[in-house]
């Protein structure tokens, strides 16, 4: 129901709804695939025709100095490849040192120089897949860079900077004395300390005076002076710290304000609940979904409803265990729970299947 909520605020223009952009989503955004960067582009021309996305002044800043200095900008999987590779030629040393005929045999291989030989072929496979992460393609984060500020100039905010920074200046001491969010876990960094209070400042600013009461903030930034993280009977969801919704809602009217990483707002598009309400074809974002490990719609609790729809003995044994006639909590649902448990034939991890969907989808 979460994802749903938000995947609403984003598409639906029946709320006055707002989709703020962090910098750390464009900085993304230049190191992903170019198919996933190609759909992120369109997502966010889609917002923007809607009237939905907004580029606050400070991401605008943000974003050019990065820019004008090219080592912030540099791949940051280049080191990732580098530990890899080191990490390999070191373990070959443990290689070495522990093989013997008992191991080579409790491994399934015939001899000690037949298992040396395995890692060797698979140090070789490896060494090639880690190029992946120094793979540069000439003129590519200039031309991605192009494309974001082109986004930048048709979506930037209205809001004046002079007049938020003032206000960061003078409230930044007693709100990181104190714990207030956000910017507090920053406070110890030699540059750009105040710089998530400005933007906070920004949103809230631009919310009051353009009359948009919910804003959702866009961005990979996990850091508990944003966020606060729920467990639900599926799965944790991240939202926004609580403090950072009061204040809001104290200063905009019927004011809600929400925090959605990429993952979540992938995942969104993909819940059962969104794809039976809203018009979204799962291959829009096909590649996104793959560059952040989401699967397209193919969900343990997409699986169970596919299951029950193509069998005709489960799609029969459960429309009877579900049956109701006037108030739907009054059907068994443990009791479809159970048969599902029971009966649902594939490896499947339970934990992640939304019964409540399931049920909901099927048989509400």
């Amino acid at each position: 129901m979460y994802s749903y909520l938000v995947l609403s605020y984003f598409t639906s223009n029946e709320y006055k709804s707002k989709v703020f952009l962090d910098t750390n989503i464009l900085l993304w955004s230049l190191h992903i695939n170019r198919q996933a960067f190609n759909e992120l582009i369109s997502f966010l021309d889609s917002l923007a025709r809607k009237d939905k996305l907004v580029i606050p002044n400070w991401v605008i800043f943000e974003f050019d100095q990065y820019v004008r200095q090219k080592k912030t900008i540099a791949n940051p999987y280049s080191s990732i490849s580098k530990q890899l590779q080191k990490s390999l030629s070191n373990f070959e040393k443990v290689i070495n040192l522990r093989t013997d005929q008992e191991l080579a045999s409790h491994l399934n291989y015939n001899s000690t120089e037949e298992l040396k030989s395995a890692y060797k072929e698979a140090k070789t496979t490896i060494d090639e897949l880690v190029k992946i992460g120094n793979h540069k393609k000439k003129g590519e984060i200039e031309s991605r860079i192009e494309e974001l500020n082109r986004i930048i100039r048709e979506r930037g905010s209205n809001s004046k900077l002079n007049e938020i920074l003032k206000q960061a200046q003078d409230t930044c001491e007693f709100r990181y004395t104190n714990g207030i969010p956000p910017g507090f876990a920053d406070a110890e960094k030699p540059t750009n300390k105040h710089g998530d209070l400005i933007l906070w400042l920004e949103i809230i600013n631009h919310s009051k005076i353009n009359e948009n009461n919910i804003a959702l903030f866009l961005t990979n930034d996990n850091k508990s002076d944003w966020v606060a993280k729920y467990p639900t009977d599926d799965t944790d969801y991240v939202d926004a710290h609580p403090y950072l919704k009061h204040e809001y809602n104290s200063i905009i009217n019927r004011g809600e304000f929400y925090i959605v990483n990429m993952e979540l707002l992938i995942n969104s598009f993909f819940s059962v609940e969104s794809y039976r309400q809203t018009n979204w074809n799962y291959s829009e974002f096909k590649h996104l979904s793959a560059a952040l490990g989401v699967k397209l719609g193919n969900t343990p609790t997409k699986d169970i409803i596919d299951w029950i729809i193509k069998n005709e003995k489960a799609n029969k044994d459960l429309s009877q265990i579900c049956r109701w006639d006037f108030d739907p909590s009054k059907a068994d649902h443990e009791g479809m729970e159970k048969y599902i448990k029971q009966n649902y034939p594939h490896k499947i991890n339970m934990k992640e299947v939304s019964f409540g969907e399931v049920f909901c989808e099927l048989f509400l």
